[in-house]
């Protein structure tokens, strides 16, 4: 578990990492179009490649065996998850995979604990606004098309106007602001929220900060969590501007809602306080419509979406089951010590089977390959005619078996037993045999010697004319 998380968070590093370089290429284009870029980046951390990988091997079921249209480049190997036993890298219960998996519990439940406290700070009774102040709201909300699932509402405490709410949103003002502010001033204020709003930028942090309490030890996560919101009040100032608000009115009106709001030594307070107020005000006075990109590049965006999710689900989709495994080489054709170790063979009802063997019920029955899997260890998979190709030799069993399987404990941590008329006969991960109560068992991969009831798909039966 431990290194496949560790898979995972390097494999969604690198991408982070490639991705961070476009938003400092994409100056020209619209702060949208850069917090999409941010939104791709953190949602990699949410979304294995080996989730898709699996869903690809689960589609490639549905279809009939065939021939692999190519083999897994060795640079993309980390896409595809093995099917091999766990017994030897799930070495259990050690000290310390228990111990960090305690600190990651408690760093993850602390964040989420503050996190869920701020979200639900008392902001005092939600009021009614005046009619004068819901008559602007209204105009502002037709000239936005933002309809339903939006409401404006004041309150006494003294906060920063917000939007409160995931799928229906409240617009929360401060009582008395409307009157601190010019009217034009107190519409820009309010068409930025109302672009929080339509954007549905609520859903969006929340699910960032969910990774970022998920992943809490990760820096790189907690910077662009940063830039993600930087992009995203942005993003809100340019529709604001767009929709006829005036750069120097809109500007007035952010510094006054901070004097009203921060009262002196409370600055600190402030969500937009700090050097990115300067930096906000900024890009307010200098921004000009007409040489703004407002559209994300349609390439770009398909692009990296590809190599998040189509990228390893075709591969997975393309690599058939016994690619999983490779047949062992010959003793001759290894190096070194390797080529004096002893050759690894597969059991079948308490027989020896080379590495490559085909395990043929009958004539035109289902056919079982002898493989080793990528950490050396023997194992059964599902044959198809590129594995067949592949086969040393194929060993034809009579049909229906002379033996009906009855579990029984093996002995071993790896083989799984079968109890029959002959006593008991042992079989390697991945076999499938007749079970006594009827129906088909499989031998699990996890190394653990234990049976369970193999499907049609694993049986070959799908697919078949």
């Amino acid at each position: 578990m431990i290194a496949a998380i560790a898979r995972h968070l390097i494999e969604s590093t690198v991408f982070a990492a490639i991705v961070a370089v476009f938003p400092f290429l994409m100056r020209k284009r619209g702060a949208a179009c850069r917090h999409l870029v941010w939104l791709i980046a953190a949602s990699k951390f949410a979304l294995p490649a080996a989730l898709f990988s699996f869903v690809g091997i689960e589609l490639r079921g549905l279809f009939p065996a065939y021939p692999a249209a190519f083999a897994t480049p060795i640079g993309l190997s980390s896409f595809v998850p093995l099917q091999a036993p766990a017994a030897s890298t799930a070495n259990s219960t050690g000290a310390l995979p228990l111990l960090l998996f305690a600190v990651w519990l408690c760093g993850g439940a602390t964040m989420l604990a503050v996190w869920l406290r701020r979200m639900r700070v008392p902001r005092g009774p939600l009021l009614d606004p005046s009619e004068s102040e819901n008559t602007t709201f209204d105009k502002l909300a037709r000239r936005l098309r933002v309809h339903g699932h939006v409401v404006l509402r004041t309150t006494k405490a003294r906060i920063e106007p917000g939007v409160t709410g995931i799928l229906r949103h409240t617009i929360a003002v401060p009582e008395g602001l409307s009157s601190e502010l010019e009217t034009r001033e107190f519409e820009a204020v309010l068409l930025h929220e109302l672009a929080h709003a339509k954007r549905r930028d609520n859903l969006c942090v929340g699910f960032v900060h969910l990774l970022t309490c998920l992943f809490w030890f990760h820096p790189m996560l907690w910077w662009i969590e940063r830039r993600l919101i930087a992009e995203q009040e942005r993003a809100c100032d340019e529709i604001a501007l767009r929709c006829g608000a005036s750069a120097d009115e809109y500007v007035s009106g952010i510094l006054k809602v901070c004097r009203f709001h921060l009262a002196g030594a409370a600055a600190s307070a402030c969500g937009i306080a700090g050097s990115s107020l300067k930096d906000r005000l900024e890009a307010i006075m200098s921004f000009r419509t007409e040489t703004v990109i407002d559209h994300a590049p349609r390439l770009l965006i398909g692009g990296l979406a590809s190599v998040m999710i189509a990228v390893p689900l075709v591969f997975g989709f393309f690599i058939s089951p016994p690619i999983y495994g490779r047949v062992a080489k010959a003793a001759s054709s290894v190096p070194g010590s390797a080529a004096r170790k002893a050759p690894l063979n597969c059991s079948f009802a308490g027989k020896s089977y080379p590495m490559g063997s085909v395990i043929r019920e009958g004539s035109g029955g289902k056919e079982q390959m002898c493989v080793e899997d990528m950490q050396g260890h023997a194992l059964f998979v599902k044959t198809n005619d590129a594995a067949r190709e592949r086969s040393r030799k194929v060993i034809a069993l009579p049909l229906p078996s002379p033996f009906t399987c009855q579990p029984a404990h093996s002995g071993s941590g790896k083989l799984c037993g079968c109890q029959t008329g002959a006593g008991l006969s042992l079989f390697s991960p991945g076999a499938i045999v007749e079970s006594a109560g009827g129906g088909y068992l499989r031998c699990r991969l996890d190394g653990e010697g234990t049976w369970r009831a193999a499907t049609p798909a694993e049986r070959g039966i799908r697919g078949k004319k």
